[in-house]
């Protein structure tokens, strides 16, 4: 999941971070249900169902 995760935000311009990386700004995350959990910077959690919802959310930012 992780290759399909970066490449969809490659093409928003985003990079993902290492997940240790206590620095990082916005995180995502998948639960056991295969949604993904965006939290940005500012602590706004979003919740999505697929990589194109992410993608979506992410320009908005």
């Amino acid at each position: 999941m992780l290759p399909l995760l970066e490449r969809a935000l490659a093409r928003e311009g985003l990079a993902v971070a290492d997940p240790g990386n206590p620095d990082a700004l916005t995180r995502v995350s998948c639960d056991g249900e295969d949604r993904l959990t965006l939290t940005g910077p500012d602590g706004q959690v979003v919740r999505t169902r697929s990589f194109h919802e992410l993608t979506r959310t992410v320009r908005t930012w």
